[in-house]
């Protein structure tokens, strides 16, 4: 006889380790990535610090310079995708001292002394490295000097290896020292930086790079004949000085900006060619061919009281002269030439130094950040875009420009105060002329006496 026993179907657990699914998050705040970033093993070195402590290192990167990624994960200034095409990349003897990593063989650079690659080299050399397919380009198969427009697809190559901006260097990047873990480290006792970190939201400051001079010329036999401005403004309102006029003060005190600051004065208004005009400092000096004629700057229009004396309304590019050095010109049929700086971008030339990072070129609040060519910060879509006058790509927003000095910094005595002190020796204060580091470490180009203020945001 059968004997009935008891039957039940059990359920079997896998999960008693609480591991259902796993965890996507890596961190919440992406302004400052979370991963093993490393700058390119093959990036020149681009300049040297020494200190007696720690003797002289090697950077490929200065902090704030506008990063972007290689197609071998490695970080880069994000310019060299426009350099690159433009210039080259040049190696020299230092890269050899400290065995860089030649980007067209993959391994130490090998020359002690200078080489530059052009563009057809680089190209063909990241083609035959594997790093970068034909069918990335237009092309889509061959070889480079094959193709219908071979400069184009070159361009193509090395666009496909550096992608578009990631961020900004959170500071200075030594050359890529390797690690012992990756086999790859070049000195047994010499790392300074094991990774790097970059930065994708941040507010920044940094100085406002002038771009370039002009040099205007006024003709004073034209201006005595009554051909330009110098009695009263035409009838209509929104009238305003333009280029080589000169206005005196019954036409000046008829315009709003004027109004109640010329009238009555002794002065006389020569427009200049460019706007807005650099302040007259140091690095960025304001000049006149004819002597007395720009004597003593003064900070505002009812300061001028004597021939010599001048003022500049650095926005509207307009230098005022007290009536008597207007007059003793005329008199004497002296035609001034106003030598200046000014940033209002006329050309692609942007910042050559690699050392700071710099906004370059005429911007407004609100207008929408790219970056040129050297890894700074230009108006987007601006002559000097290294991404061309047709980007829509942007990185970064400007909210203002700030003049120094601030705070009454130039008021401060420092501690330091030696004649022929370099700049990295002279303290903020009185020692700067109230300059920030900002301004007067940045030697290698001219800034006069303004920072931009801007936002950072990579999406």
């Amino acid at each position: 006889m059968t004997v009935s026993r008891y039957s039940a179907k059990f359920r079997a657990r896998e999960d008693v380790f609480d591991n259902i699914t796993p965890t996507v998050t890596v961190q919440k705040d992406v302004s400052a990535p979370h991963g093993p970033w490393k700058p390119a093993p093959w990036l020149p070195i681009v300049f040297t610090k020494s200190d007696i402590g720690g003797g002289t290192d090697y950077f490929v990167v200065s902090s704030g310079k506008v990063l972007a990624m290689d197609r071998e994960n490695y970080l880069v200034p994000a310019g060299l995708r426009a350099k690159i095409v433009s210039d080259g990349l040049t190696y020299t003897s230092t890269d050899y001292d400290q065995e860089v990593t030649d980007l067209t063989t993959g391994a130490a650079y090998a020359t002690n002394g200078s080489t530059t690659y052009t563009l057809e080299q680089i190209a063909e050399a990241l083609i035959e490295r594997g790093l970068v397919s034909m069918d990335e380009t237009t092309e889509g198969s061959g070889i480079p000097d094959d193709a219908a427009d071979p400069a184009a697809t070159r361009q193509e190559i090395v666009e496909a290896f550096i992608g578009l901006a990631v961020g900004v260097a959170a500071y200075d990047f030594y050359v890529w020292s390797g690690r012992p873990e990756d086999g790859d480290q070049k000195f047994a006792n010499y790392s300074k930086q094991h990774l790097v970190q970059f930065l994708t939201q941040l507010q920044m400051k940094v100085p406002h790079r002038t771009t370039q001079t002009s040099s205007d010329a006024f003709d004073v036999s034209v201006i005595d004949a009554g051909a330009l401005k110098v009695t009263a403004v035409t009838a209509g309102g929104g009238d305003f000085p333009e280029a080589g006029e000169v206005w005196l003060e019954t036409a000046l005190d008829d315009i709003d900006r004027y109004a109640s600051s010329a009238d009555g004065q002794s002065v006389v208004a020569w427009k200049l060619d460019e706007r807005p005009v650099a302040a007259n400092t140091s690095r960025t000096p304001i000049s006149c061919d004819v002597s007395g004629v720009l004597v003593d700057e003064k900070t505002s229009i009812a300061g001028i009281s004597a021939e010599g004396d001048w003022y500049l309304d650095a926005e509207v590019g307009i230098i005022f002269t007290h009536s008597d050095t207007y007059d003793t010109l005329v008199a004497a049929n002296s035609d001034p030439t106003f030598t200046y700086y000014f940033y209002a971008v006329s050309g692609s030339t942007g910042a050559s130094s690699d050392r700071y990072v710099f906004f370059d070129g005429e911007g407004k609040p609100g207008d929408r950040l790219s970056y040129d060519a050297n890894s700074n910060f230009v108006v987007m879509a601006s002559a000097q875009d290294a991404l061309g006058t047709s980007n829509d790509f942007w990185l970064a927003r400007l909210h203002k420009i700030v003049t120094e000095p601030r705070s009454n910094l130039d008021k401060v005595k420092t501690a330091f105060q030696l004649t022929g002190l370099g700049a990295t020796s002279q303290m903020p204060g009185s020692a700067t002329s109230g300059y920030s580091d900002l301004i007067t470490l940045a030697t290698d180009e001219e800034i006069a006496d303004q920072v931009a203020i801007l936002t950072l945001l990579v999406r």
